[in-house]
């Protein structure tokens, strides 16, 4: 998977949020009050999950973020965001199955385990694919796109954008809204939003705001 990361709109109070590319938000800030993330020349404002490390599984060419074979993990930002809207692009190998999970707590477990996800995958050739709650573009495993939902073929680019508000979430892909829910239910209680980025299968990501 390739992505490219640019910014992200924040609202209210911090909590986590992912692929912040800057310093401090200040030095991110553009003319339109958003925050800038990952400008393509470095990984300074990330770390692993639990970790003030960075995984071994990501790499920056040009401005793409790459994910690296076999390797893979969590990529977080040190910084937080709670209300946030964060648009990206992504595309992915043959196969390709990863990810962008946000309202990640640090307690036991992985990432994945406190998370919501906005799944990024190959329908075509993952087993994923099959079941409409977990291809791509769904809240994995709780909420499936609907209708209106999209997706380039493998190796093309795809927008995506990630709106969170209270406890309205929206995924977004390709210019429509694919998913939209209410963190109602007791099962879906989590708090602290964090975000990360996980698995391998060389997928890349670029450009978000």
């Amino acid at each position: 998977m390739n992505m490219k990361i640019q910014t992200v709109f924040v609202a209210g109070a911090l909590a986590f949020a992912v692929f912040t590319g800057c310093k401090t938000p200040c030095d991110c800030c553009t003319a339109d009050g958003a925050v800038a993330l990952f400008d393509g020349n470095g990984l300074d404002a990330f770390r692993s999950y639990k970790a003030d490390t960075l995984p071994p599984g990501w790499a920056v060419e040009g401005d793409v973020l790459h994910v690296l074979p076999t390797k893979g993990g969590d990529l977080m930002t040190k910084e937080q965001f709670e209300d946030f809207e964060l648009s990206y692009e992504w595309k992915t190998s043959p196969g390709g199955n990863s990810g962008v999970i946000y309202k990640v707590l640090e307690t036991k477990g992985l990432a994945w385990h406190t998370g919501f996800e906005a799944q990024i995958l190959d329908d075509a050739v993952h087993g994923d694919g099959k079941n409409p709650k977990t291809s791509s573009g769904a809240l994995y495993a709780l909420v499936a796109p609907n209708a209106k939902k999209k997706l380039k073929p493998v190796g093309e680019w795809n927008t995506a954008k990630i709106i969170v508000k209270g406890t309205h979430g929206e995924h977004w892909l390709n210019g429509e809204k694919i998913v939209e829910y209410e963190q109602a239910a007791r099962s879906w209680r989590r708090s602290s939003p964090r975000a990360s980025s996980r698995r391998s299968t060389t997928p890349r990501r670029r450009s978000a705001r």
